[in-house]
């Protein structure tokens, strides 16, 4: 009779640790379930416990793996043009100012690349600011003078001396 009491009270005491563990992760579980009940199929889906919005209009939405993709709307508001696209190094990134090459985000200038830490854009040119500098004036690149930014309107550059255009 002991060992079956044993028995009884080694079940009961493992079902109980059986019972809270299943509760605490049931619990969890229920409070993610309870976000994705509440989703609008319509315009959102469920992915891994998390409520995402569907990627297109109303009605028509499509669904992604957020993971690995992300949804962009290029264009306005009134006149998006929805696409699904592949994130870039494992990051979303903004398509109206960046674009991603082998897996690394790049500014764009103009309609080129450029890396920020190593270059700047001047009103779509790119150029290297320890030689150059860009001009608010005339939205134009021109040669550091002796080192000095100048107007390129009123001034000009002569052996490294800025002089006033007469």
């Amino acid at each position: 009779m002991k060992i079956t009491i044993a028995k009884i009270t080694i079940v009961a005491t493992l079902g109980l640790a059986l019972s809270l563990m299943f509760s605490c992760k049931e619990k969890d579980k229920q409070a993610a379930n309870i976000e994705c009940k509440e989703l609008n199929p319509e315009t959102q889906f469920c992915f891994k416990d998390k409520v995402y919005e569907k990627c297109g209009e109303e009605g028509t939405g499509v669904e992604y793996n957020p993971e690995t993709q992300f949804c962009v709307c290029e264009g306005s508001a009134a006149r998006c043009n929805y696409m699904i696209l592949d994130k870039c190094g494992g990051k979303e990134y903004n398509t109206e100012v960046e674009n991603c090459l082998e897996g690394e985000i790049y500014s764009i200038c103009g309609d080129k690349n450029y890396k920020p830490s190593e270059e700047d854009c001047c009103y779509g040119t790119i150029y290297n600011s320890s030689k150059q500098f860009c001009s608010d004036i005339s939205f134009d690149v021109a040669d550091l003078c002796g080192g000095k930014k100048y107007n390129i309107e009123t001034q000009f550059c002569d052996n490294g001396e800025v002089k006033n255009s007469q």
